[in-house]
């Protein structure tokens, strides 16, 4: 994978829905088939007891990396 599909790929997901909207997670590309994503817990929120909801905020994250790997790659 070329380092500008991957950042193709992270720029649309990025804009994956989050609690509050506030996309709490950091992004590190270590190459460009490798990258690694964390929760940025200096934006989560007061009542995000425990950041379950920026968690799975990080999982819908991960989803959308996946759909959006399908339609380049499977011609979904």
């Amino acid at each position: 994978m070329l380092i500008s599909e991957l950042n193709s790929i992270l720029n649309t997901a990025r804009l994956s829905p989050s609690i509050d909207n506030v996309q709490p997670w950091n992004i590190e590309i270590l190459s460009p088939s490798k990258f690694i994503i964390s929760l940025n817990k200096s934006i989560t929120l007061q009542y995000d007891i425990e950041n379950y909801g920026s968690y799975i905020s990080c999982g819908a994250f991960i989803k959308s990396c996946e759909i959006v790997l399908m339609r380049l790659y499977c011609n979904y």
